[in-house]
């Protein structure tokens, strides 16, 4: 059984595409069925409320997301203003977990030596959907927050270290 599973890695290698796609769709859906239908409460109202406008945040104005967040909204078309940043945390938090997914499976690849990719495969899997369904993340996954869209880029930045330690 474990030899089929093997030469599967070694006959198939765009597997590593469709697991990161299984992460990304597997963590959106669960943020999509928790998601804020509307105006959250504290920083999230105030973010629901700039970002159409691009109006100014609190110090420091957070300007990357709003420019960022203000593109999603204009790219989505239904639900209102509120549910479309709401929806921008969800899916930058869900695309940040597919690109965990890549850099841990690299990290592995490399440091572990493993000729065999299954085990990293299965260690990045489940690493991912574990650190996105963690109360932390999900929680900030499902409101209008600047945060999930810094964990992409602070995960990002890991799998750019990743491919360069390659």
């Amino acid at each position: 059984m474990l030899k089929n599973i093997k030469s599967i890695f070694h006959h198939f290698p765009h597997l590593d595409r469709l697991f990161a796609v299984i992460v990304f769709c597997a963590s959106f859906t669960v943020y999509l069925l928790t998601l804020a239908p509307t105006i959250y409460i504290e920083d999230a109202a105030e973010f629901a409320a700039a970002v159409p406008t691009l109006g100014i945040t609190h110090p420091s104005g957070f300007p990357l997301y709003m420019l960022l967040g203000k593109l999603f909204t204009i790219l989505v078309p239904f639900g209102d203003m509120a549910f479309r940043v709401n929806l921008f945390s969800a899916v930058t938090t869900s695309f940040a977990l597919a690109v965990f997914y890549y850099a841990l499976r690299s990290l592995l690849t490399i440091e572990k030596n493993w000729s065999n990719p299954s085990k990293a495969t299965a260690i990045a899997f489940i690493s991912s959907l574990t650190l996105g369904f963690s109360q932390m993340i999900w929680h900030e996954a499902t409101y209008a927050e600047v945060y999930p869209l810094y964990i992409l880029f602070a995960i990002s930045f890991f799998w750019c270290l990743a491919k360069w330690r390659e």
